[in-house]
């Protein structure tokens, strides 16, 4: 069987996965033996000048810390909070396609004790990655030390830096280290403890490390000659055996394996009772915590409540109330300038459909909110939305000093600008002083002003309950699509520039400069977007989202989309649990996704109680169809750590029965190309704005 196996190798760019990467020379110290022989005319076996040469050399390879540099990635990332990390398979990329490989498991004279070809012992990989949940750890502490609780604790999760030399002096569960190669007595080192009765049910074989270990590169294949061509650069990954528990905290660690292997393939440990420790070397290590076990991201995306931002309205519901409720409005306290107080309509900036009975821009700029307040007949009640948005940014606009004073200051520039210049067509004949001249290229909008400008056009800083003034708008596990009302933004806008706006004379400045506050997407074009409360935001915080204005079908509703997706203006979360994207333009189709990074080897189940299965794919790395499905049952001890052979070995019988008949064998490489999970996408679709 090859050592490689292609994914989809018809599609651009694909991924290649290697059985292995092995380096010229492992690392450690070697002797180069030279012998200069004399051959020619006239000399003989007597006269043969024979001069032995030695050159001594080491290869340097990595032992006891893996520089940073050379970790590319890891999965799941650090400290992070997901709802199915109980069925993923962690896993570590590495820069350097070798490193797996640079060092040996067991002596060469323990191999061939065993019976085990050099060969086959260089294809074991020398680090493994080991889950432990947090009460699995331990650590040795010296008398009389003066460690606190909390510090103790970190050093059972995180390890504990020690001296190679004390590790030399160990006598139990350390095999001890016959040649320290360039390292000295004295050099840092991590180690972590565990006894023996843990690790015994967890520490994989040398066979399962095998498995356990591939390279990957990703590549393209050209059209014009037909060949393949690679893409970056090619990595290495150890993958582990273990699952992190379905709730709490998993602590992973790199560990090294070098040399902790006997001649029957199983970990040595050194005369080591049960209860005794075993030191390990950790190289790396990471904590990720697995917050429910029910649900996973696709999962938690496709149970989510699907509307517009609307209260709920039902038949008790007054019949004029309806229209304005069904429009985004909820009813709010309204108290008058003088005294008075009522009730009063207001809606935020986000609202469902598009929104055509806005104010009239033109009359902006204005002196004071109560101009853009909106009155009734038929009910009675007053609209405050657009002066609510106005008070609004003129009050965070004066939050931010810096912003107000630099804008005021421009502002009054301006205007002496403008005032010299009807001066000098008044009085041309009359010079003007140096002092009275203003360079109109000094007097540009300060880049902080109009950055500011732009980003609050996009709601950045506005409170969130005047996006959404009511819970209930959006409950929780929900989704909700809107459109930006340009009239709301607009109004925003300008009770923000109305800094300085006093008399008449200001409003004909400001009305001449609002058209230098630059590019306005809200106000000008179509912004729409969603908001998304739900364990899924938290959960998974880089997730991606592509919006399109395109509506597909039910016949093609999970066909690729090839037009160009909407931009995205601002994709951010702005609360632990909700997430706000905007687009320029009309949303119809939305895909949200994870990022590629988050490419990883799990399991599937059923149901939380339910037993872990692993359907396969095609040789070619493709998905197959539900009528000819392959599930394997995935057998696992009480500890969650998965027997690696025996899921090897079915693996390769379905290999060799159905999936690629003239095969006899697989590697890592087809291994992997069955465990890994593709990157989950949800598609929301069919949203079409109410007009």
């Amino acid at each position: 069987m090859s050592d490689k196996t292609k994914v989809n190798p018809d599609k651009a760019p694909y991924l290649t996965f290697i059985e292995n990467k092995e380096p010229g020379l492992l690392s450690g110290d070697y002797q180069l033996n030279l012998t200069h022989e004399l051959t020619g005319h006239g000399i003989d076996g007597e006269n043969k000048t024979e001069k032995p040469i030695t050159f001594h050399f080491s290869v340097l390879g990595d032992r006891f810390s893996i520089p940073p540099p050379q970790v590319h990635s890891y999965f799941p990332p650090q400290s992070s909070l997901g709802t199915d990390y109980h069925r993923v398979l962690p896993h570590i990329i590495f820069n350097r396609t070798t490193l797996p490989w640079e060092r040996l498991v067991m002596e060469p004279d323990t191999a061939a004790k065993g019976n085990i070809q050099e060969d086959a012992l260089r294809k074991i990989p020398w680090l493994a990655l080991l889950v432990f949940q947090e009460d699995e750890l331990d650590t040795k502490t010296d008398p009389g030390n003066s460690l606190s609780k909390d510090q103790i604790q970190q050093q059972k999760l995180n390890g504990r830096v020690v001296t190679l030399g004390s590790l030399q002096n160990s006598d139990k569960g350390w095999p001890g280290i016959a040649d320290l190669e360039y390292a000295s007595t004295d050099e840092k080192v991590t180690v972590i403890y565990a006894k023996k009765s843990v690790l015994a049910d967890i520490v994989p074989t040398a066979d399962e490390m095998r498995h356990l270990a591939h390279a990957r590169q990703a590549e393209q294949k050209n059209a014009e000659n037909d060949s393949y061509e690679s893409v970056g650069n090619e990595m290495s990954i150890v993958i582990s055996n273990r699952l992190p528990q379905t709730q709490g905290t998993s602590v992973i660690h790199l560990v090294s394996m070098e040399n902790r292997y006997g001649a029957d393939k199983s970990f040595r440990w050194d005369k080591a009772a049960d209860s005794d420790l075993v030191t390990l070397v950790s190289l790396k290590s990471w904590q990720v915590t697995c917050i429910t076990h029910k649900e996973s991201f696709s999962e938690l995306l496709h149970k989510l409540d699907r509307g517009t931002p609307i209260l709920p309205t039902g038949d008790n519901i007054n019949s004029n109330a309806k229209p304005f409720l069904t429009a985004g409005f909820l009813p709010h306290a309204h108290h008058f300038r003088r005294g008075g107080k009522s009730v009063s309509w207001y809606h935020g900036p986000l609202v469902p459909g598009l929104h055509n009975k806005g104010i009239d821009t033109s009359l902006f700029p204005i002196h004071h909110s109560d101009e853009l307040l909106r009155y009734d007949n038929n009910h009675g009640m007053f609209d405050v939305s657009y002066a609510a948005a106005w008070e609004l940014g003129r009050l965070l606009c004066l939050q931010q000093k810096k912003v107000s004073v630099k804008l005021y200051n421009w502002k009054r520039r301006h205007a002496q600008q403008i005032r010299q210049s009807e001066q000098r067509e008044l009085t041309p004949h009359l010079p003007l002083s140096s002092n009275d001249h203003l360079d109109e290229k000094n007097i540009g909008l300060p880049p902080e002003v109009e950055q500011w400008f732009s980003d609050i056009s996009l709601l950045n800083g506005v409170p969130f309950n005047y996006l959404l003034p009511d819970e209930r708008l959006l409950p929780k596990e929900s989704i909700r699509f809107f459109t930006i009302d340009s009239s709301w933004i607009a109004s925003l806008l300008d009770g923000a520039f109305s800094i300085g706006r006093v008399i008449d004379s200001d409003k004909a400045v400001d009305q001449i400069l609002a058209g230098k506050l630059g590019d306005t997407k809200a106000i000008s074009t179509t912004i729409s977007g969603f908001l998304i409360r739900s364990a899924a935001v938290s959960g998974y915080p880089g997730m991606l989202v592509e919006g399109y204005n395109i509506i597909l079908d039910e016949e093609n509703e999970n066909q690729p989309i090839d037009t160009q997706p909407l931009k995205v203006l601002r994709n951010e979360c702005i609360a632990p649990h909700i997430r706000l994207c905007l687009f320029e333009g009309e949303l119809n189709t939305l895909d949200i996704h994870l990022k590629p990074e988050v490419l990883h080897f799990g399991l599937d189940q059923d149901s939380p109680q339910g037993s872990y299965y692993k359907k396969l794919r095609n040789s070619d790395g493709t998905e197959r169809s539900e009528h000819d499905e392959i599930k394997i049952i995935v057998k696992m001890n009480d500890k969650r750590k998965v027997e690696v052979a025996k899921l090897f070995g079915d693996i390769q019988d379905q290999w060799t029965n159905q999936l690629e008949p003239s095969s006899t064998s697989i590697t890592s490489a087809q291994f992997a190309l069955e465990m890994i999970e593709g990157v989950p996408k949800v598609r929301f679709m069919n949203y079409k704005p109410v007009k």
